[in-house]
């Protein structure tokens, strides 16, 4: 008997186009690192052309750079005839196209990423560009026109560690259930190992619900807690 087998699920990120110059972030990453350093020659992509969706895929997740700025992205939703198929679009809310929003429109299952490291000045400090107004009013403008599920992806860094509670009241009150962290090793010089300062995280922040049900946000707080308020 001769098997038949199809790709279910695609992982899409061959630009760097992005709007944003995030203090973690670099040339190759960021067009907008890469405009401003003069070393526009790293920018990245491939011919979305030469790329086959097959019919039966049920999950195909967008990274950038910036997704809502990769028109290729939107050209490519658009021909998808499957439109429950999950899209997972990881973006830094900071901004919206018109080409993308009316190709998401369609789709019953999206889910977006949101890149927030802060709130407040901390992001506008970490992610260089944007606004923290601006985020919040794509949020809402996602929300009203999508109806789409929503995560939050944290770089934990020496920046916003003073944050970190106010970030969580921020997801609770967004009514966001999906909060993942990441510990920062590069560069160096943002490694949490460098705050200087003294951590003051109260008992709230343990019995928020975003850190509370995702043990992965509790365990990796938690360490960096214990490594910089030694008993």
């Amino acid at each position: 008997m001769r098997l038949t087998f199809h790709t279910l699920s695609y992982d899409f990120r061959y630009s760097n186009l992005c709007n944003l110059r995030c203090q973690t972030c670099n040339a190759v990453s960021s067009s907008e690192w890469a405009r401003y350093l003069g070393k526009e020659q790293v920018y990245k992509t491939v011919d979305p052309d030469n790329t086959d969706i097959s019919p039966h895929t049920q999950r195909i997740y967008l990274a950038g750079g910036e997704p809502f700025m990769i028109k290729s992205f939107s050209k490519m939703l658009e021909s998808l005839e499957n439109k429950d198929c999950e899209i997972v679009i990881n973006t830094n809310a900071t901004i919206l196209t018109k080409h993308m929003m009316t190709a998401l429109e369609p789709f019953t299952n999206v889910c977006f990423v949101l890149s927030i490291d802060g709130t407040g000045d901390v992001i506008e400090r970490i992610r260089t560009l944007c606004s923290w107004d601006m985020i919040q009013s794509n949020i809402q403008i996602l929300r009203d026109k999508l109806s789409p599920n929503f995560m939050v992806n944290t770089v934990i860094q020496k920046d916003n560690l003073d944050n970190i509670p106010e970030l969580a009241e921020w997801i609770d009150d967004q009514k966001i259930r999906l909060w993942h962290t990441t510990i920062l090793t590069d560069p160096s010089k943002y490694h949490y190992s460098h705050y200087i300062g003294k951590l003051n995280w109260s008992n709230d922040l343990w019995d928020r619900q975003c850190v509370s049900r995702n043990i992965q946000v509790k365990n990796s707080l938690g360490f960096v807690y214990k490594e910089l308020t030694p008993a």
